[in-house]
């Protein structure tokens, strides 16, 4: 009896280690899905935005995101996190990925920045409209307060519109807490007061 309730317990071992093996295999491969799926989403919008006519916009001096120091700080959840340019899986090991083709953060336009739900963005979730979102740009902080919240499935599509004044717009993976992939979105959006 004693080397059969051994074996059991073996194979019951033997079956959760390849089973949590399986889901970390599926996770990584569904957030390799996910991330392809937004590049595609921001080049196939940003084509289309192009296209319309421009919206005149006070002159701003163009700078690579790569050569400032850009930190988002959020004063509810005492976090700092670095701003960096791309979204490619390696970028978002890093901090928060700037999508490419988007406005910078503190330029004219829509700002779409992109984090892990379980790194940078942790807790996102907690931040409600009116919190405070602070980006530090070359020692200058610019504070934004959170106008919008929404939860999307994976697969919505983000609008990119032009924007006469600058709007953040934060994406992470939701539920927050799931182990394996996560089939919605956690978007937040915002934007400066009218006196900053």
């Amino acid at each position: 009896m004693r080397k059969f309730f051994v074996r059991v317990v073996g194979l019951l071992s033997l079956f959760l280690v390849c089973s949590s093996l399986y889901q970390m295999g599926y996770a990584k491969y569904y957030m390799y899905r996910s991330e392809q799926s937004f590049e595609k989403q921001v080049k196939v919008k940003s084509v289309e935005v192009k296209k319309q006519e421009p919206v005149v916009k006070p002159a701003v001096k163009e700078e690579p995101l790569a050569d400032k120091e850009v930190f988002l700080t959020f004063p509810k959840l005492k976090k700092t996190v670095s701003v960096v340019e791309g979204i490619d899986k390696k970028t978002l090991l890093k901090g928060v990925g700037h999508y490419p083709d988007t406005a910078k953060p503190n330029q004219y336009g829509m700002s779409i920045l992109a984090g892990h739900n379980d790194t940078v963005f942790k807790n996102l979730d907690l931040l409600k409209l009116g919190d405070r979102v602070v980006v530090d740009e070359d020692n200058v902080s610019t504070t934004y307060y959170i106008t919008g919240k929404k939860i999307v499935s994976k697969d919505y599509r983000l609008p990119i519109t032009d924007q006469k004044k600058p709007v953040l717009v934060l994406i992470t993976c939701y539920p927050m807490n799931m182990i394996t992939p996560a089939p919605e979105r956690l978007i937040l959006t915002a934007e400066k007061s009218q006196g900053n």
